[in-house]
């Protein structure tokens, strides 16, 4: 009996070992993904598309091995329909342009380094810095997807994911860059945020190449409709990821932050955020201990109000990312109008995916949710124009106060889960927190912010049109 299931076993493997061999000369020559290294050495990224041709590119040069002339003038060719595709968005914005010139870059800013909160917050801002660049090359391919499910084409199709597997193999050769420089950095303190971010990068290379693994094994004979909704569908699952890496860096961020860090070079970057231009968690925290300063014993009330877009997923999933986006930059416009603006200690900052967060000085809760109702009524009353037609967007409301010995972060997750309450009890609407418990507050009637907003291309002013209203 045992030789039976020897001979079984045996004949298994070897049907298993032809099967793969078959599968991968069957679907390496459509899609030439390769996996990052794993070496220990530091990996550069991509230089850019002006300097040499694209992994991508090549890999088909090397299949079809066409003249000398004729492959450099597809590789022109394609080169620019890429550019056209997918440009950059970090050209003009971005200092890490090319390989080299980023490889430096980290260095010179872990180098600079010179403890562990220091160095969680240097990883922090580069994964921040570089996962914005990511998100931007994603969603400008997220609305070729879109373009493509209306008129389907082979070809612009295979563009698209060859000039996403560049922008992937970049982005995961910053993560190993980091990490490692983080690791070696970092071996001489013991630190839990170290590895936490640690985990944080791998399980994100991990979730990205599997992605590509997805993306790998859609058929080159398969409908290109469906393709470019299973596209679609890839690139929507990495964005939410990119998102969620973006939360857990800021959260991991503040919980290093001390005030000696912002004398160590590239400090602005953690105080202001590039996506809206309004002050960071940090920034916030450094702003509140400021105020703090003028206040030693506690005795002046302060509130903060946390406000979270409304099923902001769905806008994404209607509208598009770049058009979600839009929303979010615009409301960064619109809510410091919503605030005192030359008495008070009041001030607007960015918490994060959906989410702003205002702090309001010499403010009591109740005072602080009638600002709350002011925002988001105003939101409610306001007018978003996008393409498409207007957007009904809604946000909810989560107030909390800062009790005396409480830290910024420990406020923050009252707001957090008072924000939370309010999402659970029917959206739109405002909930203090005052220490004990949560409650929901009724609308008052209010002189609101008449808000209207209108999408336009990025070139073109995007100024708010406003006024009060009774």
């Amino acid at each position: 009996m045992s030789l039976y299931w020897i001979i079984v076993a045996t004949v298994n493997l070897v049907l298993g070992v032809a099967a793969g061999w078959y599968l991968r000369q069957w679907l390496e020559p459509e899609f030439p993904l390769p996996s990052v290294p794993r070496s220990q050495d530091v990996p550069q990224p991509e230089t850019s598309p002006e300097e040499s041709p694209s992994s991508a590119e090549t890999s088909a040069a090397e299949v079809d091995a066409p003249a000398p002339a004729a492959a450099a003038q597809e590789t022109a060719v394609t080169q620019e329909k890429e550019q056209e595709a997918i440009p950059s968005p970090g050209a003009e914005s971005s200092p890490t342009d090319g390989g080299d010139a980023l490889a430096q870059q980290v260095a010179d800013r872990f180098q600079a380094a010179s403890s562990q909160e220091e160095l969680v917050l240097c990883t922090t801002s580069i994964l921040d810095e570089q996962s914005r660049h990511f998100l931007q090359q994603l969603a400008q391919a997220e609305e070729l997807a879109t373009e493509l499910l209306q008129a389907p084409s082979p070809e612009p199709l295979q563009q698209v994911l060859e000039t996403l597997e560049g922008a992937g193999r970049q982005w995961l050769a910053v993560q190993q860059q980091v990490l490692e420089r983080m690791r070696a950095h970092g071996s001489a303190v013991d630190s839990d945020k170290i590895e936490h971010l640690e985990h944080m990068l791998l399980d994100q290379a991990a979730q990205i190449e599997t992605a590509w693994n997805n993306l790998r094994m859609v058929s080159a004979g398969e409908d290109p409709a469906a393709r470019a909704q299973r596209l679609q569908r890839e690139l929507k699952a990495l964005i939410r990821r990119l998102h969620g890496l973006l939360e857990q860096t800021a959260s991991v961020a503040l919980d290093a932050f001390v005030p000696q860090v912002l004398e160590v070079p590239d400090a602005e970057k953690l105080l202001t955020d590039c996506f809206t231009g309004l002050p960071t968690r940090i920034g916030l925290c450094h702003l509140v201990d400021q105020w703090r300063l003028e206040d030693p014993h506690s005795m002046r009330q302060a509130s903060v109000v946390l406000v979270g877009v409304d099923q902001m997923s769905t806008w994404n999933e209607q509208l598009g990312t770049r058009l979600g986006d839009w929303l979010l930059q615009t409301l960064a416009q619109a809510f410091p109008q919503a605030i005192r603006q030359n008495r008070g200690f009041d001030r607007v900052g960015y918490y994060g995916g959906d989410r702003f967060l205002i702090f309001l000085g010499d403010a009591s809760p109740h005072n602080a949710s009638v600002v709350a109702e002011r925002i988001r009524q105003s939101v409610e009353e306001g007018e978003f124009l996008a393409p498409s037609g207007p957007v009904a967007l809604r946000v909810s409301c989560g107030v909390a106060e800062c009790l005396p010995g409480d830290s910024f972060q420990a406020t923050c997750l009252r707001a957090e889960e008072t924000l939370q309450h309010a999402k659970e009890h029917g959206r739109n609407c405002t909930a203090v927190h005052d220490g004990t418990q949560i409650g929901v507050v009724q609308s008052p009637p209010l002189k609101l912010v008449a808000w209207s907003f209108q999408y336009a291309a990025e070139d073109a002013a995007q100024e708010p049109v406003s006024a009060t209203a009774s």
